[in-house]
């Protein structure tokens, strides 16, 4: 329904074989993050650090729903994200989600 909010939650969040299509046909053989099986899970702490360039704020822009131009799959539990609205906003809520999803909200606005 129109104006209607839905609240959902995830357990984890699996990158499979995804990859940002600007680096099609780059070797990413070095990559922990592109081209891998690689879950994210409620409660875990991960840091992602990388050289300028090697797609970490393309990683945020697809979790957020802003952008969808990469290949291969983003599952929010095992719900592939291209399936859901882009007017959905997404929030894994954990002590620290609040603050960084206002640090990637201040980043787009």
């Amino acid at each position: 329904m129109k104006g209607e909010k839905i609240v959902y939650t995830m357990d984890k969040i699996t990158l499979d074989n995804a990859l940002p299509q600007i680096f099609h046909g780059r070797d990413m053989s070095a990559s922990e993050v592109w081209q891998r099986s690689l879950t994210l899970e409620r409660g875990g702490i991960y840091l992602i650090e990388a050289a300028s360039g090697t797609g970490k704020t393309s990683l945020c822009s697809y979790l957020i729903g802003y952008r969808d131009d990469y290949e291969g799959r983003i599952l929010f539990d095992n719900t592939d994200l291209r399936s859901l609205y882009r007017k959905t906003v997404f929030l894994w809520i954990e002590p620290c989600g609040e603050y960084i999803l206002s640090i990637i909200y201040k980043y787009f606005h």
